[in-house]
């Protein structure tokens, strides 16, 4: 918007300078003219002063267009200088919005690299949960395994400890008739001997 302003302005002072200058050069040549073709007999004095007098009347009829052309270059470059500062500031804040934008980019790129190392942290601890969940698992097997046969060799004692006990009267009538068997039998006495006389009394 402000170059097309701009290139406005500077066609529109073409234009205007174009224009102020040509009167001025219609005015010179009558000037110069208007002694010779009515005042030829003159004196040089009234040529010189007819001469000023054109020169004087030039300046007079170009100065307004001068200070016009002035007055725009002033306000143009017054509209150059406001155009030059409005870019220097969008420029520097431009300047400074890259500036944060990179700064963001390089936070963000840091914070996804700490996201990247916790997810792999997250993946070791969950890999090591899977293990300790394995081989919880595989204890509770084996405890309940040991279970089942404590449990067996339980029952197995108490019905050996059972048959055991209805066993020991038997072993204990196997002691006793074993001792006896086993016990030394008495001798016989020698039968006394009689004599005939004690024989014979019994006749």
């Amino acid at each position: 918007m402000t170059k097309k302003r701009l290139s406005d302005l500077l066609r529109q002072e073409a234009q205007k300078s174009l224009e102020d200058e040509k009167p001025v050069e219609q005015v010179t040549p009558e000037a110069a003219k208007q002694p010779t073709t009515t005042n030829r007999r003159k004196a040089p004095q009234t040529k010189s002063a007819a001469a000023s007098k054109t020169t004087q009347s030039a300046v007079v009829a170009s100065d307004p267009a001068s200070a016009d052309t002035k007055q725009q270059q002033d306000s143009l470059i017054a509209e150059l200088k406001e155009a030059i500062a409005t870019l220097q500031t969008s420029l520097n804040t431009a300047q400074q919005t890259e500036g944060a934008l990179r700064q963001e980019i390089t936070d963000l790129e840091a914070a996804l690299q700490q996201q990247r190392e916790l997810v792999q942290v997250l993946k070791a601890d969950l890999k090591q949960a899977d293990q300790n969940r394995a081989e919880l698992e595989e204890t509770k097997h084996l405890i309940v395994t040991l279970s089942d046969n404590n449990l067996k060799l339980k029952q197995e004692l108490d019905t050996l400890k059972q048959s055991t006990t209805a066993i020991a009267p038997a072993n204990s009538v196997h002691l006793e008739l074993r001792r006896i068997l086993e016990h030394p039998v008495q001798k016989e006495q020698p039968s006394p001997s009689f004599t005939d006389a004690e024989i014979g009394w019994v006749d």
